[in-house]
């Protein structure tokens, strides 16, 4: 006996009937990058010194001016770095042609890393110490070594 067809409710309208269902593969999702942006954008294509002082620069292209990477110039904002900068309603982080100029022409180098003024660590002074421990108690002679004692005082 045949299937009966399906049918809307209170219609007499036959529906077709519906194809199964094909499982498409899912294509793995990118794995999320939490070092943000590393690449060291191209030079860029306008002069600082035709930009009016109260215009405004991204972080990447602070980053094309000064030849670093963006990332760097995050790092920089996070450390609280001498390049002033503020943050826009929604997050946008911009900077002044001004304060880049200032910054350029404040020429401060890096802060050297301080030196340790102890020793370079050797090997030995590199291991951990020895626990001091119980000495062990002496064996006592087995039976072999019994019988040469007994033989020598003998």
């Amino acid at each position: 006996m045949p299937k009966p067809a399906k049918t809307l409710l209170g219609s007499t309208k036959v529906l077709p009937p519906t194809p199964p269902a094909i499982e498409q593969p899912q294509a793995p999702a990118p794995k999320r990058d939490h070092h943000g942006d590393r690449t060291m954008p191209p030079p860029v294509s306008f002069s600082l010194s035709e930009l009016a002082d109260d215009a405004f620069l991204s972080q990447r292209e602070i980053a094309a001016i000064l030849r670093v990477a963006v990332s760097t110039v995050e790092c920089w904002r996070r450390r609280r770095h001498a390049l002033r900068w503020i943050s826009l309603p929604g997050g946008a982080v911009r900077y002044y042609v001004r304060d880049l100029r200032q910054f350029l022409a404040s020429g401060k180098k890096r802060k050297p890393k301080p030196k340790d003024s102890s020793p370079p660590a050797t090997y030995e002074a590199a291991r951990q110490p020895e626990v001091a421990r119980k000495p062990r108690p002496q064996r006592r002679a087995g039976r072999a070594d019994a019988a040469e004692l007994q033989q020598e005082t003998t």
